[in-house]
């Protein structure tokens, strides 16, 4: 009989995941601004897509609150993100002190 420990299957998806997030990170670094720019854009425009079927898995996952409040929450978050992060410098020099 195999017995498989799901701790440590857990710890090591999560290795895994950490080991392919720095790899991401190591690329995105070497980006230029407008590049980010044009993938953060990308992104909430997907993300918008799908918000109330994410407020929905949310709330079935968690069973606590409505999907409907969830959903609201994430069209806020996300329009919110969109602006905020829009023209924001990740990339060279950010700022100075003089």
């Amino acid at each position: 009989m195999n017995i498989i420990d799901n701790d440590l299957l857990s710890m090591q998806e999560a290795r895994i995941l950490v080991e392919n997030a720095r790899e991401a990170q190591r690329k995105l670094a070497a980006f230029p601004q407008e590049k980010l720019d044009e993938i953060v854009e990308r992104m909430t425009e997907e993300i918008e897509k799908h918000l109330k079927e994410l407020a929905k898995m949310s709330n079935e996952e968690t069973e606590c609150g409505k999907w409907e409040d969830k959903h609201i929450k994430n069209h806020f978050v996300c329009k919110y993100l969109k602006n905020r992060l829009k023209g924001m410098n990740c990339v060279g020099v950010i700022s100075e002190d003089k």
